[in-house]
Protein backbone atom coordinates (compact mmCIF):
# COMPACT_ATOMS: atom_id res chain seq x y z
CA UNK A 1 0.00 0.00 0.00
CA UNK A 2 1.31 3.45 -0.88
CA UNK A 3 1.84 5.79 2.07
CA UNK A 4 0.07 9.16 1.54
CA UNK A 5 2.32 12.22 1.37
CA UNK A 6 0.01 14.06 3.74
CA UNK A 7 0.27 11.93 6.88
CA UNK A 8 -1.89 13.16 9.78
CA UNK A 9 -0.39 16.54 10.75
CA UNK A 10 2.88 15.79 8.95
CA UNK A 11 4.09 16.09 5.38
CA UNK A 12 6.31 13.22 4.24
CA UNK A 13 9.28 14.04 2.01
CA UNK A 14 11.40 10.91 1.54
CA UNK A 15 12.31 7.42 2.81
CA UNK A 16 15.36 7.41 5.11
CA UNK A 17 15.31 3.80 6.29
CA UNK A 18 13.70 0.44 5.66
CA UNK A 19 13.84 -2.88 7.50
CA UNK A 20 11.95 -5.94 8.67
CA UNK A 21 10.07 -3.95 11.31
CA UNK A 22 8.88 -1.04 9.13
CA UNK A 23 9.77 1.92 6.95
CA UNK A 24 11.10 5.24 8.23
CA UNK A 25 10.23 8.51 6.47
CA UNK A 26 11.61 12.00 6.87
CA UNK A 27 8.71 14.41 7.40
CA UNK A 28 7.88 17.91 8.55
CA UNK A 29 5.37 18.80 11.24
CA UNK A 30 2.92 21.21 9.63
CA UNK A 31 2.41 23.89 12.28
CA UNK A 32 5.87 24.27 13.82
CA UNK A 33 7.85 23.14 10.74
CA UNK A 34 9.89 20.68 12.78
CA UNK A 35 11.68 17.84 11.01
CA UNK A 36 10.71 14.44 12.37
CA UNK A 37 11.12 10.78 11.48
CA UNK A 38 7.98 8.68 11.08
CA UNK A 39 8.19 4.91 11.35
CA UNK A 40 5.33 3.11 9.60
CA UNK A 41 4.35 -0.55 9.61
CA UNK A 42 3.17 -1.25 6.03
CA UNK A 43 -0.07 -3.20 5.72
CA UNK A 44 1.70 -5.98 3.81
CA UNK A 45 3.96 -6.64 6.81
CA UNK A 46 1.05 -6.56 9.26
CA UNK A 47 -0.91 -9.06 7.16
CA UNK A 48 2.14 -11.28 6.69
CA UNK A 49 2.56 -11.85 10.45
CA UNK A 50 0.13 -10.46 13.07
CA UNK A 51 2.91 -10.60 15.66
CA UNK A 52 4.67 -7.84 13.75
CA UNK A 53 1.86 -5.49 14.75
CA UNK A 54 2.44 -6.39 18.40
CA UNK A 55 6.20 -6.00 18.03
CA UNK A 56 5.72 -2.63 16.37
CA UNK A 57 3.43 -1.48 19.18
CA UNK A 58 5.89 -2.66 21.82
CA UNK A 59 8.78 -0.96 20.06
CA UNK A 60 6.85 2.31 20.32
CA UNK A 61 5.82 1.55 23.89
CA UNK A 62 9.31 0.65 25.08
CA UNK A 63 11.03 3.59 23.39
CA UNK A 64 8.30 6.07 24.43
CA UNK A 65 8.92 5.43 28.13
CA UNK A 66 12.57 6.44 27.72
CA UNK A 67 13.73 10.06 27.84
CA UNK A 68 17.50 10.30 27.66
CA UNK A 69 19.93 12.43 25.63
CA UNK A 70 21.46 9.31 24.06
CA UNK A 71 18.18 7.59 23.09
CA UNK A 72 15.94 8.63 20.20
CA UNK A 73 12.87 10.42 21.60
CA UNK A 74 9.34 9.28 20.66
CA UNK A 75 6.87 12.16 20.18
CA UNK A 76 3.66 10.41 19.18
CA UNK A 77 2.16 6.96 18.62
CA UNK A 78 -0.99 6.34 16.60
CA UNK A 79 -2.95 4.79 13.75
CA UNK A 80 -3.80 6.58 10.50
CA UNK A 81 -7.03 5.62 8.79
CA UNK A 82 -6.57 5.28 5.02
CA UNK A 83 -9.80 4.13 3.42
CA UNK A 84 -10.91 0.88 5.08
CA UNK A 85 -7.43 0.22 6.49
CA UNK A 86 -5.47 1.67 9.41
CA UNK A 87 -1.69 2.15 9.39
CA UNK A 88 0.31 1.86 12.62
CA UNK A 89 2.96 4.53 13.05
CA UNK A 90 5.00 6.46 15.56
CA UNK A 91 6.76 9.80 15.26
CA UNK A 92 10.25 10.27 16.64
CA UNK A 93 13.07 12.76 16.83
CA UNK A 94 14.96 13.25 13.59
CA UNK A 95 18.64 12.88 14.32
CA UNK A 96 21.04 13.61 11.50
CA UNK A 97 23.97 11.29 11.92
CA UNK A 98 25.91 8.37 10.51
CA UNK A 99 25.64 4.84 11.82
CA UNK A 100 28.54 3.53 13.87
CA UNK A 101 28.58 0.56 11.47
CA UNK A 102 29.65 2.87 8.63
CA UNK A 103 32.22 4.67 10.79
CA UNK A 104 34.02 1.51 11.90
CA UNK A 105 33.71 -0.56 8.74
CA UNK A 106 37.19 -1.99 8.21
CA UNK A 107 38.87 0.56 10.49
CA UNK A 108 39.13 1.54 14.14
CA UNK A 109 37.87 4.76 15.68
CA UNK A 110 40.16 7.27 17.44
CA UNK A 111 40.58 6.19 21.06
CA UNK A 112 38.89 9.13 22.81
CA UNK A 113 36.08 9.37 20.24
CA UNK A 114 35.22 5.69 20.72
CA UNK A 115 35.52 6.02 24.50
CA UNK A 116 32.99 8.88 24.38
CA UNK A 117 30.56 6.67 22.42
CA UNK A 118 31.14 3.84 24.92
CA UNK A 119 30.29 6.19 27.78
CA UNK A 120 27.16 7.53 26.09
CA UNK A 121 25.84 4.06 25.25
CA UNK A 122 26.49 2.81 28.79
CA UNK A 123 24.53 5.80 30.08
CA UNK A 124 21.68 5.04 27.66
CA UNK A 125 21.56 1.41 28.81
CA UNK A 126 21.60 2.43 32.47
CA UNK A 127 18.50 4.56 31.86
CA UNK A 128 16.73 1.90 29.75
CA UNK A 129 17.39 -0.84 32.29
CA UNK A 130 16.14 1.35 35.14
CA UNK A 131 12.90 1.68 33.16
CA UNK A 132 12.87 -2.14 32.79
CA UNK A 133 13.54 -2.07 29.05
CA UNK A 134 16.07 -4.56 27.63
CA UNK A 135 17.12 -3.57 24.09
CA UNK A 136 18.28 -7.04 22.90
CA UNK A 137 19.73 -5.74 19.62
CA UNK A 138 22.73 -3.58 20.47
CA UNK A 139 24.85 -3.41 17.30
CA UNK A 140 26.78 -0.73 15.37
CA UNK A 141 23.96 -0.05 12.90
CA UNK A 142 21.64 0.83 15.80
CA UNK A 143 23.92 3.61 17.02
CA UNK A 144 23.92 6.96 15.23
CA UNK A 145 26.73 9.51 15.62
CA UNK A 146 26.46 13.16 14.59
CA UNK A 147 29.28 15.49 13.54
CA UNK A 148 29.80 16.59 17.15
CA UNK A 149 30.36 13.04 18.40
CA UNK A 150 26.92 12.79 20.03
CA UNK A 151 25.51 9.26 19.99
CA UNK A 152 21.92 8.04 19.88
CA UNK A 153 20.63 4.52 20.47
CA UNK A 154 17.68 3.57 18.30
CA UNK A 155 15.57 0.65 17.02
CA UNK A 156 13.82 -0.99 19.97
CA UNK A 157 12.08 -3.38 17.60
CA UNK A 158 12.88 -6.51 19.63
CA UNK A 159 13.16 -4.81 23.02
CA UNK A 160 11.69 -6.55 26.04
CA UNK A 161 9.60 -4.79 28.68
CA UNK A 162 8.99 -6.66 31.93
CA UNK A 163 5.21 -6.57 31.67
CA UNK A 164 5.02 -7.18 27.91
CA UNK A 165 3.65 -10.49 26.58
CA UNK A 166 6.18 -13.02 25.35
CA UNK A 167 6.24 -12.57 21.58
CA UNK A 168 9.20 -14.91 21.18
CA UNK A 169 8.76 -18.68 21.28
CA UNK A 170 10.82 -20.43 23.93
CA UNK A 171 14.20 -21.48 22.52
CA UNK A 172 13.78 -19.20 19.50
CA UNK A 173 16.81 -16.98 18.85
CA UNK A 174 16.32 -13.32 17.93
CA UNK A 175 18.93 -10.60 17.55
CA UNK A 176 22.11 -10.06 15.54
CA UNK A 177 24.41 -13.08 15.70
CA UNK A 178 27.79 -11.24 15.77
CA UNK A 179 26.76 -9.20 18.84
CA UNK A 180 24.32 -11.34 20.86
CA UNK A 181 25.13 -12.70 24.30
CA UNK A 182 25.51 -16.45 24.99
CA UNK A 183 22.20 -16.58 26.89
CA UNK A 184 20.44 -14.77 24.05
CA UNK A 185 21.96 -17.22 21.55
CA UNK A 186 20.56 -20.08 23.64
CA UNK A 187 17.07 -18.56 23.49
CA UNK A 188 17.00 -18.02 27.27
CA UNK A 189 15.40 -15.20 29.21
CA UNK A 190 17.79 -12.24 29.24
CA UNK A 191 18.37 -9.21 31.46
CA UNK A 192 20.48 -6.06 31.27
CA UNK A 193 23.71 -8.06 31.38
CA UNK A 194 22.92 -9.32 27.88
CA UNK A 195 22.89 -5.74 26.55
CA UNK A 196 26.18 -5.11 28.37
CA UNK A 197 27.74 -8.10 26.58
CA UNK A 198 26.55 -6.79 23.20
CA UNK A 199 27.87 -3.31 23.94
CA UNK A 200 31.26 -4.80 24.81
CA UNK A 201 31.36 -6.60 21.45
CA UNK A 202 30.42 -3.38 19.63
CA UNK A 203 33.10 -1.24 21.29
CA UNK A 204 35.74 -3.97 20.89
CA UNK A 205 35.19 -3.61 17.16
CA UNK A 206 35.31 0.17 17.39
CA UNK A 207 38.56 0.22 19.38
CA UNK A 208 40.38 -2.45 17.34
CA UNK A 209 38.89 -2.24 13.85
CA UNK A 210 38.09 -5.95 13.81
CA UNK A 211 35.20 -8.18 14.89
CA UNK A 212 35.44 -9.71 18.35
CA UNK A 213 34.00 -13.01 17.12
CA UNK A 214 34.47 -14.58 13.72
CA UNK A 215 32.78 -17.59 12.12
CA UNK A 216 32.24 -18.93 8.63
CA UNK A 217 28.47 -18.62 8.86
CA UNK A 218 25.65 -17.45 11.13
CA UNK A 219 24.84 -20.97 12.34
CA UNK A 220 28.41 -21.63 13.50
CA UNK A 221 28.55 -18.19 15.11
CA UNK A 222 25.40 -18.86 17.16
CA UNK A 223 26.61 -22.34 18.16
CA UNK A 224 29.95 -20.92 19.30
CA UNK A 225 28.21 -18.16 21.23
CA UNK A 226 25.94 -20.63 23.01
CA UNK A 227 28.97 -22.37 24.53
CA UNK A 228 31.25 -19.35 24.81
CA UNK A 229 32.39 -20.02 28.38
CA UNK A 230 33.57 -23.51 27.33
CA UNK A 231 35.45 -22.51 24.16
CA UNK A 232 39.27 -22.75 24.03
CA UNK A 233 41.20 -19.53 24.49
CA UNK A 234 42.09 -19.37 20.79
CA UNK A 235 38.38 -19.09 19.94
CA UNK A 236 37.84 -16.11 22.25
CA UNK A 237 38.39 -12.47 21.24
CA UNK A 238 42.09 -11.61 21.08
CA UNK A 239 43.20 -9.24 23.86
CA UNK A 240 42.60 -5.70 22.63
CA UNK A 241 46.17 -4.62 23.36
CA UNK A 242 47.44 -7.45 21.17
CA UNK A 243 45.45 -5.99 18.28
CA UNK A 244 45.99 -2.30 19.09
CA UNK A 245 48.94 -1.57 21.34
CA UNK A 246 47.87 1.96 22.32
CA UNK A 247 44.82 0.66 24.22
CA UNK A 248 45.36 1.20 27.98
CA UNK A 249 45.34 -1.99 30.06
CA UNK A 250 42.51 -0.79 32.29
CA UNK A 251 40.30 -0.03 29.24
CA UNK A 252 41.05 -3.49 27.85
CA UNK A 253 39.95 -4.99 31.18
CA UNK A 254 36.66 -3.08 31.12
CA UNK A 255 35.74 -4.22 27.60
CA UNK A 256 36.72 -7.84 28.20
CA UNK A 257 34.73 -7.91 31.43
CA UNK A 258 31.66 -6.87 29.42
CA UNK A 259 32.24 -9.85 27.09
CA UNK A 260 32.54 -12.56 29.76
CA UNK A 261 30.75 -15.74 28.68
CA UNK A 262 29.02 -16.14 32.04
CA UNK A 263 26.65 -13.31 32.96
CA UNK A 264 27.67 -13.44 36.64
CA UNK A 265 31.23 -12.43 35.68
CA UNK A 266 30.18 -9.33 33.72
CA UNK A 267 29.15 -5.98 35.07
CA UNK A 268 25.89 -6.63 36.87
CA UNK A 269 24.47 -3.20 36.12
CA UNK A 270 25.14 -0.64 33.41
CA UNK A 271 25.69 1.95 36.14
CA UNK A 272 28.76 0.03 37.35
CA UNK A 273 30.08 -0.06 33.80
CA UNK A 274 29.47 3.67 33.36
CA UNK A 275 31.42 4.47 36.53
CA UNK A 276 34.45 2.49 35.35
CA UNK A 277 34.35 4.09 31.90
CA UNK A 278 34.36 7.54 33.49
CA UNK A 279 37.27 6.58 35.75
CA UNK A 280 39.09 5.20 32.73
CA UNK A 281 38.57 8.45 30.84
CA UNK A 282 39.98 10.48 33.74
CA UNK A 283 43.04 8.24 33.94
CA UNK A 284 43.71 8.55 30.20
CA UNK A 285 43.37 12.33 30.34
CA UNK A 286 45.65 12.48 33.39
CA UNK A 287 48.27 10.36 31.68
CA UNK A 288 48.13 12.53 28.58
CA UNK A 289 48.61 15.65 30.72
CA UNK A 290 51.19 14.46 33.23
CA UNK A 291 52.90 11.68 31.24
CA UNK A 292 55.18 9.76 33.62
CA UNK A 293 55.20 12.21 36.52
CA UNK A 294 52.99 10.07 38.71
CA UNK A 295 52.71 6.35 39.36
CA UNK A 296 51.07 4.27 36.62
CA UNK A 297 47.54 3.34 37.71
CA UNK A 298 45.79 0.38 36.21
CA UNK A 299 42.19 -0.60 36.31
CA UNK A 300 41.39 -3.54 38.56
CA UNK A 301 38.14 -5.42 38.72
CA UNK A 302 35.58 -4.17 41.19
CA UNK A 303 35.70 -7.40 43.19
CA UNK A 304 39.44 -7.11 43.94
CA UNK A 305 40.51 -3.49 44.57
CA UNK A 306 38.36 -0.39 44.51
CA UNK A 307 39.79 2.34 42.27
CA UNK A 308 39.21 5.00 44.91
CA UNK A 309 41.35 3.07 47.37
CA UNK A 310 44.07 2.84 44.72
CA UNK A 311 44.01 6.58 44.18
CA UNK A 312 44.09 7.33 47.91
CA UNK A 313 46.91 4.85 48.46
CA UNK A 314 48.93 6.43 45.66
CA UNK A 315 48.31 9.90 47.05
CA UNK A 316 49.32 8.78 50.53
CA UNK A 317 52.50 7.20 49.18
CA UNK A 318 53.33 10.41 47.33
CA UNK A 319 52.81 12.51 50.48
CA UNK A 320 55.01 10.15 52.52
CA UNK A 321 57.69 10.36 49.83
CA UNK A 322 57.58 14.18 49.85
CA UNK A 323 57.74 14.28 53.67
CA UNK A 324 60.67 11.91 53.58
CA UNK A 325 62.53 14.13 51.12
CA UNK A 326 61.78 17.19 53.29
CA UNK A 327 63.06 15.28 56.34
CA UNK A 328 66.32 14.42 54.56
CA UNK A 329 66.85 18.01 53.46
CA UNK A 330 66.10 19.27 56.99
CA UNK A 331 68.60 16.75 58.39
CA UNK A 332 71.32 17.96 56.04
CA UNK A 333 70.71 21.61 57.02
CA UNK A 334 71.00 20.85 60.76
CA UNK A 335 74.40 19.15 60.37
Amino acid sequence: MEIPRKFSKYTISTIIGQGSMGTVFLAEQDVIKRKVAIKVLPLEMAREDPRKVQRFEYEAKSAARLYHPNIITIFEVGKLQVGPDSIDYFVMQYFKGESLANLIEGKKMPLMAMLAIFEQMASALEHAHQKEVIHRDIKPSNVLIDSGGNAKLLDFGIAKIRESPNLTKEGYVIGSAPYMSPEQARGEKVDGRSDIFSLGVVVYEGFTGQRAFAADNKRDMILDRQRLSKLPKKSLPAPMRKVTSDIPAYLEAIVHKCMEGEARLRYQHAGQLLEDIQRCKLLILAEQKYCNWGPKLYYHRRNTIDMWNMLMASLTALIIFILGVIGLIAGWWTK
